[in-house]
């Protein structure tokens, strides 16, 4: 076992040399080479160098990227684990939901649309001050950071538009990702409703509305 190769084990397979090595001795010849060609791909693809985060900015939505967003809409809709609604988007009902909300921004990359929200008031009166906004991404291209920038677009859109609070009604305590962005971002929960989401699978999660004063 070599000593590059050995570093490698280490961060796939262990945390520290020596289990790294107790580990690699008791692979099969055949994992041992699995090992051996993922690690040769690691070096060839740059030695462990970060990805590059590609490139994106939202932009109000247009009728051109309807189809897009279709997509992008149906596959969290089809998921069953964050988006409370059950039936999916065709071109008449898109259009119908897309041109009802206060706004509607995609994130554009490489000239292709990558994610998308909805932005509209989440009560009406007294309470007309207040919006609600619902987030999708693509999931080939989720984990970098897309979501991050859809929801700061978002505040700053509900600001313009003159809320003053943003409410996030169901999001789903199990959507740790989300939390963890939206708590990094300034909003606050407000509790925990049980058992408020039913998940594709019929089975209840708990859900948890957040808040951000804008």
């Amino acid at each position: 076992m070599s000593f590059e190769l050995w570093l490698f084990a280490v961060k796939r397979l262990a945390q520290t040399m020596d289990a790294a090595q107790l580990i690699y001795d008791g692979l099969s010849d055949a994992d041992k080479e699995r090992l051996k060609k993922e690690y040769d791909e690691f070096i060839a693809g740059g030695a462990g160098a970060e990805e590059k985060e590609p490139e994106v900015s939202v932009r109000k939505f247009s009728d051109k990227d309807l189809t897009q967003m279709i997509k992008i809409w149906n596959e969290v809709v089809e998921e069953g684990i964050a988006f409370p609604q059950e039936d999916i988007l065709d071109i008449f009902s898109a259009k119908k939901l897309f041109k009802s909300q206060s706004y509607v921004g995609v994130a554009e990359s490489d000239g292709k649309i990558v994610g998308l929200y909805i932005l509209h008031p989440n009560n009406v009166g007294r309470c007309g001050h207040i919006c609600n906004a619902s987030f999708a991404v693509c999931s080939k291209m989720r984990g970098k950071h897309i979501g991050e920038k859809l929801v700061l677009d978002c505040i700053s859109k509900a600001s313009e538009l003159g809320f003053l609070i943003l409410q996030l009604n169901a999001v789903v305590e199990t959507n740790t990702h989300a939390r963890h962005l939206y708590e990094r971002l300034g909003f606050m929960r407000l509790g925990i409703i049980p058992g408020g989401f039913r998940m594709k699978d019929g089975h209840y999660e708990n859900i948890c509305p957040y808040y951000r004063v804008l």
